[in-house]
């Protein structure tokens, strides 16, 4: 270490200020006597955070996305950092954004992650990448597996969907996006074997506006007095408060030894029931805790069932109850990880943003695919207290409540009738700058 510190002082001469470019990418005087990072993506939940932390560790920063989101920090105005405004899914944008440069680490969490990996080849020395927890076998579609369901917890070196449970296996997952998912990982380690990776779960903050935590925030807010969860609201799935996953990142940049080559599960320590992230939501907000309408999971997975609306599929992303825990004991072992904010506390601070940071209702409903349709949950919920199945299906909803636009499971969805191979079809068009999907 001392070696690459000597090597920085005497190999990096310093760069001269460059004035703004027409796309808005912004340069700055670098005097490469500390690490030079670059960060793909810094504006989402995590992101900023990310930033600070390295700023607080004298790293001189390179940002790199596409400037949709600007985060609203002095860092990202001032100076203290160098943009780079460019489409890291695209290989022609994101190599010629990065042009000549070289860099002691890179943080990638944003972007088509094999492509990047293979433009920084050689390029960076040490690298730091997120992924997911959708690799482990049965993500999503519980009922492939014998026991039904994810076993809890779900460590590393748990089987992935692949023909052998490994990377070496041929992803074999029904959702296209999660096999990409898994061969990235492997195209990353391919490329980069001593690369940090870290598979996170679902993230919550304060700062993100298409997070399910709205789903219950807003009906908190409208005065509803009832929620219908499934099996009474007791289905556990790993979640991330923002800043606990940074913390576990820099963690494993400060112990970059113990870090390098290495893959993590990071998230929060410990891990709210449904009903219990009701519970200390309803809390957050100051008003007593609503009714639960427990309906049992299997009543939607019968022999009767079809044609039945699945009501907390915004909230689950799927329509089973399932579990979905993933094991964080290496991090805490080898890294020393704590939280730095306790899930109760994180999750209340994140419910109370919300209502005073209201999303586009419309914007949440799109990507939440949650329809807040009051009338329609009522009709339901008295036809299931009823135990009439047949009143349930001839309930109207303004539109039916889908699994998200995050949904791994392979079953089509009811919002937009479409299953996730349709959803990840087509192809890139350069012009519109998006995926143009065919026509089902």
């Amino acid at each position: 270490r001392l070696e690459t510190f000597r090597s920085h002082l005497t190999l990096h001469p310093t760069l001269s200020l460059k004035s703004n470019g027409s796309n808005g990418s912004r340069s700055l005087n670098i005097n490469h006597t500390r690490p030079r990072t670059l960060v793909v993506g810094g504006s989402g939940p995590t992101g900023p955070h990310v930033i600070e932390s390295l700023l607080k560790r004298r790293h001189e920063i390179t940002m790199l996305h596409t400037g949709t989101h600007k985060p609203d920090r002095d860092w990202y105005a001032d100076g203290s950092i160098e943009i780079l405004l460019s489409n890291p899914f695209k290989r022609e944008d994101f190599r010629k954004a990065i042009a000549e440069r070289n860099f002691d680490y890179a943080f990638v969490m944003y972007g088509r992650l094999r492509m990047i990996v293979s433009v920084l080849k050689e390029r960076v020395k040490r690298l730091f990448t997120v992924g997911g927890l959708a690799v482990y076998k049965g993500f999503a579609i519980p009922e492939v597996l014998s026991p039904e369901g994810m076993l809890v917890p779900q460590r590393e070196y748990s089987e992935i969907s692949t023909s052998n449970g490994t990377l070496e296996g041929k992803p074999n997952h029904p959702n296209v996006k999660i096999n990409r998912i898994i061969d990235t990982e492997r195209v990353l380690f391919d490329i980069f074997p001593f690369a940090t990776h870290f598979r996170y779960p679902w993230v919550y903050a304060e700062n993100s506006m298409a997070i399910h935590e709205y789903c219950i925030v807003k009906r908190v807010l409208d005065g509803r007095k009832h929620i219908i969860l499934p099996d009474g609201g007791l289905t556990l799935y790993s979640r991330g408060y923002a800043r606990n996953l940074v913390h576990a990142m820099m963690l494993a940049l400060d112990k970059e030894e113990i870090s390098r080559g290495e893959t993590y599960n990071v998230a929060d320590e410990q891990t709210l029931t449904l009903k219990q992230i009701v519970e200390v939501i309803c809390k957050a907000l100051n008003v007593p805790l609503i009714e639960i309408i427990n309906v049992p999971s299997d009543f939607l997975r019968s022999d009767n069932a079809e044609g039945l609306v699945c009501p907390w599929g915004p909230l689950l992303r799927k329509r089973s109850a399932s579990h979905e825990i993933m094991d964080v004991g290496k991090m805490i072992f080898t890294l020393g990880y704590r939280d730095l904010v306790p899930v109760a506390e994180a999750t209340a601070i994140t419910a109370q943003w919300l209502a005073n940071n209201l999303p586009d209702h419309e914007s949440a409903i799109k990507v939440l695919q949650d329809p807040f349709d009051y009338d329609a949950e009522d009709e339901y919920i008295s036809a299931f207290k009823a135990g009439d199945r047949e009143r349930m299906r001839m309930v109207s909803w303004k539109r039916k409540p889908g699994f998200t636009a995050f949904t791994y499971t392979d079953e089509r969805n009811p919002f937009d009738g479409l299953d996730q191979n349709q959803r990840h079809s087509g192809s890139y068009d350069p012009k519109l700058k998006k995926r143009v999907k065919p026509v089902w």
